[in-house]
């Protein structure tokens, strides 16, 4: 899945179901991960209350060893989840879900 520059940026105010949708997501995501992951986070701008940012809940997984992350891919992809293969020089993985 190629990243497009190309897609206007666009910032919307700072909308108060954010936290919730991020909550409802970690639930889901912890369901699939608790087997090998440490904690589960919301990230980026949309997890700063009163900040403007882009419509996207932004969550961070910690895991001991990528191959972990590895053994699951199929039930994040179940889940919705699309990997979008990286540089592994990055030392992490990165699945979207929803829009791109």
């Amino acid at each position: 899945m190629a990243y497009l520059l190309s897609k206007p940026i666009v910032i919307a105010d700072y909308a108060p179901q954010w936290p919730a949708q991020y909550e409802e997501e970690r639930r889901r995501l912890w369901d699939v991960l608790k087997p090998v992951a440490v904690q589960v986070e919301h990230i980026g701008s949309t997890s700063v209350p009163g900040l403007g940012a882009k419509p996207i809940i932004d969550i961070s997984a910690s895991v001991p060893s990528l191959d972990d992350v590895s053994s699951l891919q199929e039930v994040l992809e179940e889940k919705g989840y699309l990997d979008a293969q990286i540089n592994p020089i990055f030392q992490r993985r990165l699945f979207c879900k929803g829009p791109f």
